[in-house]
């Protein structure tokens, strides 16, 4: 529908002019920050860098990489060498496939 993709455009090309702002990102669902590259869920509250694929929380105006245990660390690499359709939380809160 052609006026459903103007409006896209629309909101993309504001999203690129509104860089130091997080604009809702409607493919994602998430809230993204065009010029740190983090994306952001509101309702986790977590953020992901685009750039280098770290996780973070924001705390006390600073970017703060989410750290995992040794036990996440060990969960998350068995859960991604033997594929699930159930995700599985960590204890940082993060879901991974």
């Amino acid at each position: 529908m052609a006026g459903t993709d103007e409006q896209e455009d629309f909101e993309k090309s504001r999203a690129m002019e509104c860089d130091s702002l997080f604009v809702w990102d409607e493919e994602s669902k998430l809230y993204f920050h065009a010029s740190t590259g983090f994306y952001h869920d509101p309702n986790d509250g977590w953020y992901y860098s685009s750039r280098d694929g770290l996780y973070y929380t924001f705390e006390n105006g600073t970017y703060v990489p989410v750290t995992c245990t040794e036990e996440e660390k060990s969960a998350a690499r068995k859960c991604s060498s033997s594929f699930s359709s159930k995700p599985t939380q960590l204890d940082s809160g993060i879901w991974y496939p």
